[in-house]
């Protein structure tokens, strides 16, 4: 009987190609981890562009397609400046960026905490306010050292994210998962 990952198409050839794009990412994930400004700089200059191209084709939209023609104007136009803005002045969207994460990482703990009033008699609960306490503490770490944290912040969270995926990718090409044995 075969097994449902061998008929997903992970065959031995698709398991070498994982292991070397695993291998990649784990050595781009290091390269930004080593110059995490320099990164940061790049994805903003990338995201701006993504903005601007998506801007333009909101804009054909607008003109080609029929229906919401206000909405994909006003779209467009947002893309378009917010596209512009990182394309042409990363090091402030930087700053910009980091501000909204640590924001976003204090308020998301504070709401894990009060969330975690409402579970705390359910088993485990008390890894729930421990994930919801070091979220509130990274948060307010990027803040109390902002703007110094922006210098590596976003490209230091490409690059571990780089290193994870690569490893999981690395690690599941070496698996005996999908391999034909009949045991």
């Amino acid at each position: 009987m075969q097994n449902n990952l061998e008929n997903s198409g992970l065959s031995t050839g698709n398991r070498w190609w994982m292991g070397i794009f695993g291998a990649l990412e784990i050595f781009f994930g290091m390269i930004a981890i080593i110059s995490p400004f320099a990164v940061s700089l790049s994805f903003m200059w990338i995201i701006g562009i993504v903005l601007m191209v998506l801007g333009l084709i909101r804009l054909f939209q607008a003109f080609s397609i029929k229906g919401n023609k206000l909405w994909n104007i006003t779209t467009a136009i947002i893309y378009g400046i917010f596209g512009y803005f990182l394309y042409t002045d990363p090091g402030a969207s930087i700053y910009i960026t980091t501000l909204v994460i640590g924001w976003s990482l204090a308020i998301i703990g504070v709401f894990q905490c009060g969330s975690w009033l409402y579970t705390r008699s359910l088993p485990g609960s008390g890894w729930r306010l421990f994930s919801a306490l070091i979220t509130v503490i990274l948060g307010v770490m990027v803040l109390v050292e902002w703007p110094g944290s922006s210098f590596w912040l976003v490209g230091t969270l490409i690059g571990v994210e780089l290193m994870i995926a690569g490893w999981t990718l690395l690690i599941f090409s070496l698996s005996k998962v999908g391999s034909s044995s009949n045991e």
